[in-house]
């Protein structure tokens, strides 16, 4: 599905079947951009440390390729990125890098292409400190990291490392439960079900159907944003903690004939220090979502 740009399911009745079938045909009647590509180029001080989706990505002279793919109306194309900061200013905005994309629209049955680019900063408070945390950008990097953990876990009891399959799955669940979106819904649902294929890790009982499950739910929360494709197919604090908050938010109208794309970035900082320490030389981890939506009023993230 990933080389030939196609969509992954996990079919297991004719009921779901079709329901699958009614995505697909709803996607290709409600594409409004195609081929979207990214290219992140991180500021100096600045190394992207993963992805947390799952695109095709490449790597070119320090910058990250993404391929986002086709666009759809109604539905969200998010980006999640985590990157790792040398060291931050005192206080004021600090330049994380600058993320320039393209795509292609059907004008007059042509396709043009549209290209725009969209800084990403870092907003740091007095004595270092970052600004409040985003409970909208650190509920949508959660979920991308179950979503990511979930594949990991996967690749690890694929060679039988069961024990260690589990063991990722719950420092997911013990740092998440830590954070202050622990009591968000769509957070305390996705952590039961981590903790429910944990348990079936941990008592071998992974086998072919929670292996397509759990591959399933991991697909679709790190390539689709659609509530009828979160957890498909499911079967039956410290004080050292990183805390997250929010570093930076833009909005940016790309412009397209007959139609408006909007894009709007949000990052979250995990700084690796307790309230009772001042900040280390330790570098800082930056997550980053990007969400590109097709609309006709400004698209925010709730406040």
């Amino acid at each position: 599905a990933s080389v030939g740009k196609g969509n992954f399911y996990f079919v297991q009745s004719p009921e779901d079947a079709e329901g699958v079938f009614e995505i697909e045909l709803e996607g290709l009647a409600s594409v409004v951009a195609q081929n979207m590509q990214v290219t992140l180029r991180p500021a100096s001080g600045v190394k992207v440390v993963s992805v947390l989706n799952q695109y095709r990505t490449t790597e070119d002279k320090g910058e990250l390729q993404i391929a986002i793919g086709d666009l759809y109306g109604g539905e969200d194309k998010q980006l999640g990125l985590e990157v790792e900061v040398d060291a931050l200013p005192a206080s004021g905005s600090f330049a994380v890098g600058t993320l320039h994309f393209s795509f292609q629209t059907m004008v007059d049955g042509k396709l043009h292409e549209q290209k725009g680019e969209l800084p990403l900063r870092l907003e740091v408070g007095a004595d270092g400190v970052a600004v409040t945390a985003d409970p909208a950008v650190a509920v949508k990097t959660g979920r991308l990291r179950i979503a990511k953990v979930k594949n990991e876990a996967i690749s690890f009891a694929d060679k039988g490392e069961l024990v260690e399959a589990a063991r990722r799955m719950r420092q997911i669940i013990d740092q998440l439960k830590s954070s202050a979106i622990a009591e968000k819904f769509e957070i305390a649902e996705e952590l039961d079900h981590l903790d429910h294929y944990a348990t079936q890790l941990e008592k071998r009982g992974f086998d072919q159907v929670v292996r397509k499950e759990m591959l399933d739910q991991s697909y679709q929360a790190r390539t689709r944003s659609r509530g009828d494709l979160s957890l498909r197919g499911t079967a039956g604090s410290s004080t050292d903690a990183p805390f997250s908050v929010v570093a930076v938010r833009s909005n940016r109208t790309l412009s397209s004939p007959g139609s408006r794309l909007r894009s709007t970035s949000s990052s979250t900082s995990s700084f690796p220090f307790s309230q009772n320490r001042s900040p280390s030389s330790d570098p800082i981890v930056t997550s980053t979502v990007i969400a590109f939506s097709h609309s006709t009023v400004p698209y925010r993230y709730p406040a």
